[in-house]
């Protein structure tokens, strides 16, 4: 095998790099894509960042080569460096864009966007920065000690709205929300930049016609299907026990439409997104009078179409608020304890009773369950019938993908199809179903287990010999070894189970279009790699 090695970057100056793949926090206001779950191939975590941390020294990229190695790889391989060692920060692609942060170190570091080649298209600049959508990105500059003040920027990396704003969300449909003086409110695209020119003794000087909805509320989340979550604050007073007197905030959220008016009435305690079926989840609860303040409880989850109308009135415990199919499940009880799982459609129907301890979310038509008994647990598969197409027999059950699982019954792992037949009987002590197809399976522990890739008819493709393997992307996936100096190298391998990049480098990330986050020493470089 040859591996040939370009650059086509020409500045002189050599700028600190790092990734870091940032974790996403949820929250109620998600827009979660339905898709399949378990395209999150298991790793030791732990492991993969400490080898983030204990560098071990490496030959530079024009080295990439390890000495030997050739009889063992398939292909030629052709490096092409478009930015070497300069990034600490690359996130994913959105609409054709990627945030990079550029800097000699975290203190000056800038962020940036580079497009699907790899170039720089809006040169690091600013201190803060959130993805594209609807053609414009969020950016800031400033710090916690001084303010940070946030504006929008187009593809092109013009101002188009000032940096004017305390917080903002991403634009959706057309409106973004924005924080100022503590309080949301929501602008178009047509900000006037002219008449904005905000001065940091003057936070709270605005002009009304500027909004399209004029700051007034305590949170607020994005528009989505014509509607916007917005939240208000109503001060209860209760008498503690020494008859003195408190006024605790309740939180009230609603709906809005794009003209600030309300649609779902601001009294819920609280409510979600709108989910596929075109339903949102809203929440009342008691208040009973405690101790020392009036606190909320039973907490009761309803669902509310875009009219604003009950379809179904509060009354589960609790529902799957990322329910990417017709049927939600929902939760029924007096307490977590002795609360049972079932699912309604999107009329409110209870097609399936509630009579589980868990339900997952509907996949491909079909859910898994579980029951528990004493002090264990049994899984099986229903369908949107609420008809048991696995029994309630086994220990563990992975989500369905491509149409298969791996379950685990009597302590042996079984390959099954989404009927509930067996595929065949697995000889490995674990495995998890990954992207493309293909399943990862480990013999040993999850410290020291080494993990291989088998097909959906349980043929062996790579045996155990990874620490880690992760999801394939584009016809390959990164896989890690621990070496012997207790340091960790990171390769790809192509579907076929062929080593196709050595395991040398510290890390790898793949951003698609042929591109990828390589980890040399403490720095990153963004590559093109072709398999020729």
């Amino acid at each position: 095998m040859q591996i040939t090695l370009k650059r086509i970057w020409q500045d002189k100056t050599v700028i600190k790099i790092q990734i870091i793949i940032a974790l996403l926090v949820l929250t109620i206001f998600t827009f979660t894509a339905c898709g399949n779950e378990s395209d999150n191939i298991p790793s030791n975590v732990e492991n993969v960042q400490d080898s983030q941390n204990n560098v071990p020294d490496t030959s530079p990229i024009t080295n990439a080569l390890i000495p030997g190695s050739e009889d063992a790889l398939g292909a030629d391989v052709t490096i092409t460096t478009i930015i070497p060692s300069q990034v600490f920060i690359i996130n994913t692609f959105a609409e054709g864009l990627a945030r990079v942060l550029v800097g000699e170190s975290w203190d000056t570091a800038e962020w940036g966007f580079i497009d699907e080649t790899g170039q720089v298209v809006i040169p690091p600049q600013f201190d803060w920065a959130r993805d594209f959508t609807d053609g414009l990105a969020a950016v800031a500059h400033g710090s916690w000690d001084t303010g940070i003040f946030w504006g929008y920027i187009d593809r092109y990396g013009e101002m188009i709205i000032p940096q004017y704003f305390d917080d903002v969300l991403e634009f959706s449909e057309g409106l973004a929300a924005v924080q100022i003086g503590g309080l949301w409110g929501y602008v178009d695209k047509s900000w006037d930049a002219v008449e904005t020119q905000r001065e940091i003794t003057d936070r709270f000087v605005v002009n009304p016609q500027q909004f399209v909805i004029y700051p007034q509320f305590y949170n607020a989340g994005s528009f989505q299907r014509g509607l916007a979550p917005v939240m208000t604050i109503e001060w209860i007073e209760s008498i503690d026990y020494e008859g003195v007197g408190h006024f605790t905030p309740f939180y009230r959220w609603g709906f809005i439409d794009t003209s600030g008016n309300p649609v779902i009435p601001i009294q819920y305690n609280a409510v979600t997104s709108f989910m596929s079926n075109g339903l949102a989840g809203v929440m009342v609860g008691e208040w009973v009078e405690g101790n020392d303040f009036t606190e909320e409880i039973n907490p009761r989850w309803g669902l509310v179409d875009t009219t604003g109308r009950e379809v179904v009135p509060p009354q589960f415990l609790a529902l799957d608020i990322f329910a990417c199919d017709y049927l939600i499940p929902v939760s029924i009880g007096d307490n977590w304890n002795s609360a049972l799982w079932g699912a309604v459609d999107a009329t409110g129907n209870m097609i399936i009773q509630p009579q589980f301890n868990s339900i997952g979310q509907f996949i491909d038509g079909v859910a898994i369950v579980r029951v528990d008994d004493g002090d264990s647990s049994l899984f099986g598969a229903i369908d949107r019938t609420g008809r048991e197409i696995m029994p309630l027999q086994y220990e563990w059950i992975s989500t369905f993908s491509y149409g298969v699982t791996t379950a685990r019954y009597e302590g042996s792992l079984r390959l099954v199809d989404i009927a509930g037949n067996m595929i065949a009987d697995l000889d490995y002590d674990e495995s998890w179903i990954v992207s493309e197809g293909f399943v990862a399976v480990r013999v040993g522990d999850w410290e020291t287990g080494l993990w291989g890739l088998i097909d959906t008819t349980g043929r062996e493709i790579i045996s155990p010999q990874f620490n880690t393997i992760w999801s394939f992307s584009e016809g390959f996936a990164v896989v890690g070894a621990e070496k012997a100096d207790n340091q960790w190298g990171f390769g790809l391998v192509d579907t076929n189970g062929q080593i196709v990049l050595p395991l040398q480098y510290n890390g790898i990330y793949q951003l698609g279009n042929g591109l990828f986050g390589i980890l040399e020493g403490e720095h990153w470089s963004i590559v093109r790699i072709d398999f020729n």
